[in-house]
């Protein structure tokens, strides 16, 4: 199983505990996992399976954009922006 991202415990990546930002992550929902060989040859493999916007958070991933840029670049929230990576990584893992 390839991990690209380690959601907070706590909020589940969504950043928010019920209406104040979550204690555990300070709202920022996770974190990215180093780029490595496996994860970017599954990334090739499965491209077909990403839409436009998911590509798009790719290609700044696999151009070594930190995880606050990725966002900013995207005009997403760092929640948003980290969510979407879990979904990334969802189909990624799905056979």
């Amino acid at each position: 199983m390839i991990k690209i991202i380690k959601l907070c415990p706590v909020c589940g990546g969504k950043g928010k505990f019920f209406n104040q930002k979550c204690p555990s992550c300070k709202g920022q929902s996770g974190s990215l996992s180093k780029l490595n060989k496996e994860i970017k040859e599954a990334i090739e493999l499965n491209r077909a399976k990403f839409n436009e916007q998911e590509n798009r958070l790719l290609e700044y991933y696999l151009n070594g954009f930190p995880q606050d840029e990725i966002a900013r670049k995207s005009d997403l929230t760092l929640a948003k922006t980290l969510l979407l990576f879990y979904q990334i990584q969802k189909k990624i893992n799905s056979a």
